[in-house]
């Protein structure tokens, strides 16, 4: 199988306007530094230093029937000096594999979490941080979109001290999940996508969590053991698009314990409003905000 490749190198600050362009026909999307360095998510007095990335690039990885007329007519409508450069590929599936796992860059969330490609993983030495390490494949999650790394600095705070439960609806690769239960805690990953399945189950299995801890699900497979899992979570994670999240909005709800706690990202800042006032059960804390896109966290009023 083949895909077309378009890769942008742009300003970090236009990310989000960019992506939008390509909301629709993705199969993946992966953000990556153009420059090779490290990156350090949060600000800890004497440990790390933030690095922003200025320029970043975006690879968008499209089916052969995507309309490329389209895409270049409204990359000529943005006429933005934050575009650098532009560039279409075609590529085999092997290619394209290949190219995403390497996508897949260090990264470190403050004292208590670090994502590391698979291929950087030492058998002989044992990890005093708890770390992921990733293949990303055709999956979204290789842990550099702006909404991945939000999701993870929440992750970092508030879930590595007592075990807890959770879901991760829309696990891709299955960052979010494999990151909590590096943490200590146990639940349930969810997707419709058969790729994104293969990939977290991977990622599992190489990472040497149980299945008992860490549940991959199909999205029919959750559907035909929702009943008994609804109300159970301590926390729900769901980092996709708004329509998906509003079209979920009664099952990520009913999936909390009466205490628990909702995070939502793949939010973009002119969404907010309309995600809050669907959500209308939750009471979310002030959004954060990353490169254009949101992070929303809340409790059941």
């Amino acid at each position: 199988m083949t895909y077309i490749r378009l890769s942008l190198v742009l300003e970090s600050h236009a990310l989000s306007i960019y992506e939008r362009l390509f909301e629709d026909e993705a199969l993946s999307i992966v953000i990556s530094p153009v420059s090779n360095e490290v990156v350090i998510a949060a600000d800890l007095p004497g440990e790390n230093i933030p690095i922003d990335w200025r320029e970043v690039k975006l690879t968008a990885y499209l089916p052969i029937g995507a309309d490329l007329e389209r895409l270049r007519n409204d990359l000529n409508r943005l006429q933005s000096r934050a575009l650098k450069d532009v560039d279409v590929e075609i590529v085999s599936s092997e290619q394209t594999t290949e190219v995403l796992n390497n996508q897949v860059v260090a990264m470190e969330f403050g004292k208590s979490l670090r994502v590391r490609p698979r291929t950087n993983r030492r058998v002989d030495v044992a990890d005093h941080v708890p770390t992921v390490y990733l293949d990303a494949g055709l999956a979204f999650g290789s842990g550099t979109h702006p909404t991945t790394r939000l999701c993870l600095e929440w992750l970092e705070a508030n879930v590595n001290r007592a075990p807890k439960s959770f879901l991760d609806y829309g696990c891709g690769s299955g960052i979010l999940a494999l990151a909590a239960a590096a943490m200590g805690n146990s639940g349930c990953a969810v997707d419709n996508d058969k790729q994104a399945i293969d990939s977290a189950v991977s990622n599992r299995d190489f990472n040497q969590i149980d299945a008992d801890r860490l549940s991959i699900l199909s999205a029919s497979d959750w559907q035909s053991k929702k009943n008994i899992l609804l109300g159970s979570f301590d926390f729900v994670i769901a980092n996709i698009t708004m329509k998906t999240l509003i079209d979920l909005r009664a099952e990520l709800i009913e999936a909390l314990k009466p205490d628990g706690t909702l995070v939502l990202s793949g939010i973009l800042v002119d969404q907010v409003a309309s995600v809050s006032s669907c959500f209308d059960e939750i009471t979310f804390e002030e959004p954060v905000d990353k490169d254009g896109w949101i992070r929303l966290v809340g409790s059941l009023r």
